[in-house]
Parts: C-alpha cells; sequence; structure tokens
C-alpha cells in the first residue's frame, strides 16, 4: 500500500493532524539548523540565600525578590542600557554572584561576600 493510498483513507482530521507535526518537526529543524532561538539579554543571582533588588533594562523597572539562583530574562534591545543591584537578606558570608548577559555570554559580573552585602552592575 502507498503512501497516496494511505493518504487518501485518512478522515479530515487525521490528515490535519499529520499536516500540523510534519509543520512542528520542520519548525524545530529550522531553530536547531539556524542556531536556535536567542536568549536576548538576562540578569542571574546566584546564592543560597534571600535576596532582592532591582533590575533596570531601559524599558522597564522590575523589583524582584528570590531565594537560591534564578534568571530574569529581560525585554531589552542589545542597544538598551541594564542596570541592576541585588542585595542579600541574611547575614550569611556565602557568595552573591550576579552577571549580566547578553545573547547567552556573561558581559558583566560581580560577587559580594560580606553578610547583607550587594552587587551593583551597569552595561550598555
Amino acid at each position: 500500500m502507498s503512501f497516496s493510498d494511505t493518504w487518501a483513507e485518512w478522515d479530515t482530521s487525521k490528515k490535519i493532524l499529520a499536516i500540523f507535526a510534519v509543520c512542528c518537526i520542520l519548525a524545530i529543524i529550522a531553530v536547531v539548523a539556524f542556531g536556535g532561538i536567542g536568549t536576548g539579554s538576562q540578569v542571574k543571582v546566584t546564592y543560597n540565600g534571600p535576596w532582592s533588588g532591582v533590575i533596570h533594562d531601559g524599558n522597564t523597572v522590575k523589583v524582584i525578590r528570590g531565594y537560591g539562583n534564578q534568571t530574569f530574562d529581560l525585554d531589552c534591545d542589545d542597544s538598551d542600557v541594564i542596570h541592576t543591584q541585588i542585595s542579600k537578606q541574611d547575614a550569611g558570608f556565602g557568595d552573591l554572584k550576579v552577571q549580566i548577559l547578553r545573547n547567552g555570554e556573561v558581559v558583566k559580573q560581580s560577587t559580594s561576600s560580606i553578610p547583607y552585602g550587594f552587587v551593583t552592575l551597569t552595561d550598555g
């Protein structure tokens, strides 16, 4: 039995599902072939404890709080200035590391290990 015979026997919903599946596979191949989806700009916070701060990405100001490691995706152009200040919210001596990434590459980073320490970074 050939493909055209099988195709002729399928009902409309099965044909639509098959076309959708092929389109999804082609889209995945295209993304992989052309280098993936760009990551844009991000701020990454690494600390084994509580922290809080702000991120200004040229478009918006975000007030952030968290515990542990977290990465924030930013909605800005490569030419926009990114400014962030993150501070520890405890008396721990562990390293608070903050990084600004553009297209997956670290462009600025700094660390603070003092209790209630903070990191301020600007790029752009």
